[in-house]
């Protein structure tokens, strides 16, 4: 076993209680607006990257198509995202945040961003720097391993 692989292993070992725990505050903190996780990760997507299809913010998020509409239907249902239509495709709307998600949004990330701030004081700008561009390295080498494996699966 290489070390450079056991490292490399570690690291994402590693993230997976970062992003069990994150996702337990942001749970507590966005429960009182009726949002889930799933649900302010669309918002997300919608609020920086403006109107969007539910097929692209699947491929986005990196989840099903399904998973993206049930979150779109509850968003819709609380008024915090609305239809509209799209030009190029008839069938697929565009899906864009409220005024008042928007708001909220804005809110509630900024709150986000400050604690963040606040855990990682000890880290340089370089540090965060590193370690995104670690995390992106990695992300986009495992989500290349699923693609291949995928296409490796015999079909059923």
């Amino acid at each position: 076993m290489s070390s450079h692989g056991a490292l490399a292993y570690e690291v994402v070992q590693r993230t997976r209680p970062v992003v069990l725990a994150s996702t337990r505050v942001v749970e507590a903190r966005w429960r009182a607006h009726g949002i889930t996780v799933a649900m302010r990760a669309v918002l997300e997507r919608l609020v920086h990257d403006g109107p969007r299809t539910v097929p692209d913010l699947a491929r986005t998020l990196d989840i099903s198509r399904q998973a993206v509409q049930r979150s779109i239907d509850e968003l819709a249902a609380q008024g915090h995202v609305a239809p509209h239509p799209n030009p190029a495709h008839r069938r697929s709307p565009l899906f864009d945040v409220t005024p008042s998600a928007r708001r909220t949004f804005d809110e509630l990330h900024a709150e986000e961003v400050d604690r963040v701030a606040t855990i990682a004081a000890d880290l340089s700008l370089d540090d965060l720097a590193t370690a995104r561009r670690v995390l992106e390295v990695l992300h986009a080498g495992i989500a290349a391993e699923v693609a291949r494996l995928t296409e490796e699966a015999p079909a059923r």
